[in-house]
């Protein structure tokens, strides 16, 4: 037996009570805050470390770099 057809209708909105609504609205920022914020020093200090260490990183890559062109140069002058 086939059931009844499905009409996609929807109630209507619910009037918005706007004092309720700001209430709402400020409790769910202020715990949201509470449970995702973090100082600024400590997010200054997290990017200052990562930056520091992108920039060591850098450094490093580029000494080997050199380090293998100085080497593939040494070969070049041991086969003449």
């Amino acid at each position: 037996m086939p059931t009844n057809v499905f009409s996609a209708s929807t109630f209507f909105p619910k009037e918005k009570d706007e004092i309720l609504f700001k209430e709402r609205y400020s409790k769910i920022l202020a715990v949201s805050r509470e449970k995702y914020c973090k100082s600024r020093s400590s997010v200054e200090a997290k990017i200052n470390s990562t930056l520091d260490e992108v920039e060591r990183e850098e450094k490093d890559f580029e000494k080997k770099k050199e380090d293998f062109k100085k080497k593939k140069e040494a070969e070049k002058k041991a086969k003449n």
